[in-house]
């Protein structure tokens, strides 16, 4: 997938996700733009579902400082899973 595919299908992805629910509360469609590009750079650099699933938890718990006793890590796992195969798609 070229570069700027990839940066769109994952900010559309992370939208449509909304792991945060930020969007569903009426936050603007640009919200996650930071993550969803270093997203797309984890993406490109995992050798593995659970290498990208690692990183896309930390993405989400430094932007938004979540603690890894929280609940919603488990959520973004599988929010991560769900992304990496429809980019693998």
């Amino acid at each position: 997938m070229k570069k700027m595919n990839l940066i769109r299908k994952t900010n559309e992805l992370v939208n449509n996700y909304d792991p945060m629910d930020l969007l569903s509360l009426g936050a603007p469609d640009n919200e996650y733009s930071d993550e969803s590009l270093k997203v797309a750079v984890a993406y490109s650099n995992s050798k593995t579902i659970n290498d990208f699933k690692k990183k896309f938890v930390l993405i989400f718990a430094n932007s938004f400082g979540l603690k890894s006793s929280s609940g919603k890590y488990l959520d973004l796992e599988k929010i991560a899973g769900a992304i990496y195969s429809e980019l693998n798609g």
